[in-house]
């Protein structure tokens, strides 16, 4: 608690004005004026009678009693001019601890204290009025540091998610990279920063759609001017095409440049595939339309009864080839939900395949088509699409492999697998090629002048994968091709019956 004034001291801070210098002058003439009066009165003493008879003893006494008053009367002064200047210096002390830990500036009558020189009541409200206005700015900045950080905590979601490879250059060197662009050059984010751009394409080939080279810089300068599009190739990695585009801010004083190059591989395959398809189609569909409209104009002509039975099934057989064609075509749009099976059931493998041998058979009696069924499994599927899995193997057997050679249907088993073959003598499928015939809209080169679109083999891949099995192409011993479905065995069919193993349970059962 703050200490109360004697009526002495009020008095003097009633006399003493309010600005320092003059207090300090006052002080010094109030000592000074104490002090004479003291001496004069410590002279008036000694010249007096009584104090004549000891000189030595009475001389040294009333100086001491002087000097003690003049000291005692500025400690005085002194500590009531200092006291509240030593108490606004304390207030001041906590008001910038407070501010320091974020806390507002205190609105009190400290620094307005009547016993304060004016000066240091003038230095105090500035100084409070500093205080207060850092805290009113350090709020500000704590609320842009907020928003900086939400800002910069946005910008890295873009980034990071963005499917578009976003490179931000700085004097030349990558400042900012996200993670599609350490896809894009092969490099972790971390060892893209701080490397040049050709530094970060160092062993990559770029070329343009008119197959000229551009180095890094060449690559950026074009950039900037335009939208443009690149191949990139590299050892080890398949080719990708890119579409890139550079932005520099006119303003900007630090020379930075955002780079962002988008993967349109997809896109131009996709592209090329509907030119191919386009192609294809308009002329797989437009030969045996040729022909059914040619035996449709000789069926209006007097012929035999024999020419007449010849001109009906060839007309028949073409049409025939321009429905699977289209139903391929349909398969195809939407093959992954269009063809997954509708109801998981046994299905015996080899009344399915010596059923397909005995319907396809006659419709080919160019070449013999066999059935080898070893076994007599049953697996679990829908015997419509698995039907559609070996009429596709069977009839691209018979598109393939040389008219003398005999086709096989083989059924085997093993402890745990059941196994669909379509066996042939045909050219056969290079080692290199036998994952990209399952492929859509895949043929070999050795095909192009067959029927088809590449798309029999693709739907066969989704059939047995939606039926958890696996589609595989191996070398026939002797010369040709062995397509391959392998599918989980569910069981055996013995005396006609279906017996299912352990753990296997038929729908409904």
């Amino acid at each position: 608690m703050e200490r109360k004034h004697t009526i002495f001291e009020r008095l003097l801070l009633m006399v003493l004005p309010d600005t320092l210098g003059v207090r300090l002058v006052l002080t010094g003439l109030l000592i000074t004026v104490v002090s004479a009066a003291a001496t004069v009165l410590v002279g008036v003493w000694l010249t007096s009678p009584a104090t004549a008879l000891f000189p030595g003893e009475v001389v040294i006494m009333p100086v001491i009693v002087v000097l003690l008053v003049g000291l005692m009367l500025g400690v005085f002064l002194a500590r009531l001019i200092r006291r509240p200047i030593v108490r606004m210096v304390g207030h001041i002390k906590e008001q910038v601890l407070d501010a320091a830990a974020g806390m507002p500036a205190a609105d009190d009558e400290v620094v307005a204290d009547q016993e304060l020189p004016i000066e240091f009541r003038e230095m105090g409200a500035f100084i409070q009025g500093l205080l207060m206005a850092q805290h009113e700015r350090q709020a500000e900045l704590e609320t842009a540091i907020r928003e900086a950080e939400y800002a910069e905590e946005s910008l890295s979601v873009v980034l990071t998610e963005s499917p578009e490879a976003k490179i931000v250059l700085q004097d030349g060197r990558i400042l900012i990279a996200n993670p599609a662009a350490a896809l894009a050059f092969g490099l972790p984010v971390s060892q893209l920063t701080a490397l040049t751009l050709a530094e970060a394409m160092h062993g990559v080939e770029t070329r343009d759609e008119q197959g000229s080279r551009y180095d890094a810089d060449a690559l950026l300068e074009r950039a900037l001017k335009e939208t443009t599009t690149v191949s990139m190739t590299e050892p080890g990695r398949p080719e990708r095409w890119y579409v890139f585009v550079a932005i520099r801010h006119a303003r900007d004083q630090r020379n930075r440049i955002l780079l962002t190059a988008r993967d349109v591989t997809e896109e131009r395959r996709l592209a090329s595939i509907r030119a191919e398809i386009v192609s294809l189609v308009s002329h797989d569909l437009r030969s045996p339309l040729t022909v059914v409209m040619g035996y449709l104009d000789l069926l209006q002509r007097p012929m035999s009864a024999e020419d007449h039975t010849r001109a009906l099934e060839a007309a028949r057989r073409n049409a025939g080839r321009m429905a699977d064609l289209l139903e391929d075509l349909l398969s195809a749009t939407r093959a992954q939900e269009l063809l997954a099976p509708s109801e998981l059931v046994p299905t015996p493998l080899a009344s399915l395949a010596e059923e397909v041998v005995s319907s396809l058979g006659p419709t080919h009696r160019e070449r013999e088509l066999k059935l080898d069924a070893e076994c007599d499994p049953v697996v679990l599927g829908e015997e419509k699409r698995l039907r559609q899995v070996l009429v596709n193997l069977v009839t691209n057997a018979f598109k393939y492999s040389p008219e003398p050679e005999p086709i096989t249907v083989r059924v085997r088993c093993d402890d745990d697998s059941a196994y669909l073959e379509v066996v042939d003598h045909g050219p056969g499928v290079p080692e290199d090629e036998r994952e990209r015939v399952f492929q859509r809209f895949e043929r070999l080169e050795s095909g192009v002048d067959r029927p088809g679109v590449g798309l029999g083999l693709y739907i066969v891949n989704i059939i047995a994968s939606n039926h958890g099995g696996v589609a595989s192409v191996e070398e026939t011993p002797g010369g040709g091709a062995t397509f391959v479905i392998q599918l989980p065995l569910a069981g055996d069919v013995v005396d006609g019956e279906f017996v299912l193993r352990e753990g296997v349970t038929a729908p409904g059962a």
